[in-house]
């Protein structure tokens, strides 16, 4: 296929409720998506790294401003007939394995638009459901996190992830 357009777009949106690593209180959740397109047709992929490099050495603003400048050009205006494709011309980037992801989603997405098959069906998935988990941070105290534990649990999410602080033991 032939990329004719790509843009990358950086969000910071307000979280519902403060996040807490260590001392860093975080009030916003940050992400980038790429949009990738073909034809007319537009496939949508995310990076979403997290907002500071505290667990790996990417964060989103990184993210974007590598895929703006030196990820996305590559491959504008590019053929990329395969997925593979797309891999080997970002291959001498070195790193930045969440920006390279929006772009290999993105191209994903936007290939299933232009055969006009489903996604799953395309990467060769036989699954007609796929569970749900939750993954709860650091919360304000033990009892609104079992709280939260118990509506995932109740919603029908089938893991739980827990972040918790020294003390918290049960």
């Amino acid at each position: 296929m032939h990329i004719d357009q790509i843009r990358v777009l950086y969000l910071a949106m307000p979280r519902t409720r403060p996040a807490e690593f260590g001392t860093r209180r975080l009030t916003t959740c940050e992400t980038v998506l790429v949009g990738m397109s073909s034809s007319g047709l537009t496939g949508w992929g995310e990076a979403s790294p997290g907002t500071v490099p505290d667990d790996a050495s990417e964060w989103a603003h990184g993210a974007f401003l590598c895929l703006k400048e030196w990820l996305a050009p590559e491959l504008l205006a590019a053929d990329l007939p395969t997925g593979e494709s797309l891999q080997q011309r970002l291959a001498h980037v070195s790193g930045n394995t969440a920006g390279k992801a929006a772009l290999d989603i993105a191209w994903w997405n936007l290939k299933a638009q232009l055969e006009n098959r489903p996604l799953a069906e395309l990467l060769g998935s036989t699954l007609t459901n796929v569970p749900l988990g939750s993954v709860f941070g650091v919360q304000s105290s033990i009892d609104e996190l079992i709280a939260g534990v118990g509506q995932a649990i109740e919603a029908g999410h089938q893991s739980i992830g827990v972040k918790f602080r020294p003390g918290w033991a049960l």
